[in-house]
């Protein structure tokens, strides 16, 4: 989640940085493009891939329809590569938007070779090779297959990136089902690759067969048709891969051993591959998250064992959420095995620019003392419509507004205002022990605060007497300047 303020902020830099002819890369048109982009490229792979292995048994009314179809999904990976180059894009978590950023960032030499050569339309050399087919002139056909498979097999990564969009749109799955299915996913359009390799590359060879006439028939299959083919190349492939057995054939013959030895090969690595893959999104990727789900499952067996209604049950699980952002931690041993001073600097981190030089009654105050006070912080967070302080109670901690937006209303329900990110509120209760709240504070949104209590505050301040009576004056200067206000 992020707040209203950093959200109008990021529109606002949006509207005053983004040319009208510029494609913000989250918008819903991009969004929409992408998903269909998922569609084009796992077609036109898949298509070439079939077309290249069958092309010699297909009629040329249906060679030329492959033809005509692959090139319209060429020419729109022609236009997704073009629409890039007027499209923004993300760099350690800031949207470029500037044209000329966007363009030297596209137009890196190795991603516009891999762009071209996704969109490069192969197909139409499909009737010249076919003729050089039945002329026994296969050298070229033979290099090219072997090239398009080099080329293509591992664009399973860009089609990854693509079927998570889609996955998250159109069927809402989270990232850990995502991270399940892309394995699967890959193992499917690997498989394919392999099986159209294995069927054309020993067709396209059979004059090293020589007199071998129990092989050709083995590798040809006749009178049959494509489906049969692609399906019998398919059973081949995955039998011989996953080690399950070796082809029908008993021959020996070189080609036929070579071509067994590199599936099994390739199959027992792949294997290996989705194994590891597996293992790492199961047990090391999905860890927090796990200990996340338990931390759920807690809750619910604590709200039936107390009986407690369903819609404070959500809430309590909502409020998991927002803290952990969907990933259990524990900051416990992370200060403890922390150097004093790596620990101060990142609380300084989180409590320095955010807030602390933000207010108005610790502005003067030294670095090392900002340090300490924010040794001191304690971290609290508030859903919609839960309060932060009432009036009418008794004052004894300040508070640091971090990231949300909270309003602020009168004994009588009037509402004063609101407070955004990086405002502060109800100072005085560090310095006077009699302090009573004389507004309300309610959350409009989640809500990140950091407490300080007065008894900490009192005890870090001791030692400096004089700095602790220049935040007193400002601290009094404020409540002044608010009451003329108010009045």
């Amino acid at each position: 989640y992020r707040s209203r303020t950093k959200i109008a902020a990021e529109n606002e830099r949006l509207v005053r940085e983004l040319p009208p002819f510029i494609v913000h890369p989250f918008s819903s048109f991009r969004k929409c493009w992408e998903m269909v982009m998922y569609f084009v490229l796992t077609l036109h792979l898949v298509t070439l891939a079939f077309a290249f292995a069958f092309a010699p048994h297909l009629s040329y009314g249906v060679l030329s329809g492959i033809q005509l179809f692959d090139c319209v999904l060429c020419a729109m990976l022609g236009m997704e590569f073009a629409l890039k180059l007027i499209t923004g894009y993300v760099s350690q978590g800031e949207v470029v938007l500037e044209p000329s950023r966007i363009v030297r960032y596209r137009m890196r030499w190795w991603n516009v070779v891999n762009r071209m050569l996704l969109f490069v339309p192969y197909v139409l050399l499909l009737d010249e090779l076919v003729r050089a087919f039945y002329q026994d002139a296969v050298t070229i056909y033979l290099c090219l297959v072997i090239y398009l498979y080099l080329l293509c097999v591992w664009r399973f990564r860009s089609i990854n990136w693509y079927f998570a969009i889609v996955a998250r749109s159109l069927f809402g799955l989270s990232e850990k089902q995502i991270r399940l299915l892309e394995p699967i996913m890959d193992t499917l359009y690997v498989l394919h690759w392999t099986s159209c390799l294995l069927y054309i590359v020993p067709l396209l060879t059979l004059s090293l067969l020589g007199d071998n006439a129990f092989e050709a028939n083995f590798l040809v299959d006749h009178n049959v048709s494509v489906t049969y083919r692609y399906l019998r190349a398919l059973m081949i492939t995955f039998k011989i891969s996953v080690q399950g057995g070796h082809s029908l054939s008993v021959s020996r013959h070189f080609l036929h051993e070579w071509t067994q030895s590199l599936l099994l090969l390739g199959g027992w690595i792949w294997s290996t591959y989705i194994l590891l893959l597996l293992i790492r999104t199961i047990i090391t990727a999905d860890a927090s998250e796990t200990q996340y789900d338990e931390i759920l499952n807690e809750i619910d067996a604590f709200c039936g064992r107390m009986r407690l209604s369903e819609s404070l049950r959500r809430k309590m699980s909502r409020h998991f959420a927002c803290h952990y952002r969907m990933h259990y931690f524990d900051v416990r041993p992370i200060r403890m095995q922390a150097s004093d001073n790596l620990r101060r600097t990142v609380l300084m981190e989180i409590a320095f620019e955010p807030f602390l030089t933000r207010s108005d009654v610790f502005h003067d105050l030294p670095a090392y003392v900002l340090q300490d006070i924010a040794d001191q912080l304690r971290f609290e967070l508030y859903l919609e419509n839960d309060t932060i302080l009432a009036v009418g109670s008794a004052a004894d901690t300040m508070f640091f507004l971090a990231m949300g937006t909270a309003a602020v209303y009168t004994r009588d329900g009037v509402e004063l205002g609101h407070l955004i990110d990086g405002a502060n509120f109800g100072a005085i209760a560090l310095f006077r022990t009699d302090a009573q709240r004389t507004v309300s504070v309610v959350a409009l949104e989640v809500c990140e605060v950091y407490r300080l209590e007065r008894a900490s505050f009192q005890k870090l301040m001791r030692p400096h007497s004089y700095l602790l009576g220049l935040v007193v004056k400002q601290a009094e200067k404020r409540i002044q300047d608010r009451s003329v206000s108010l009045q």
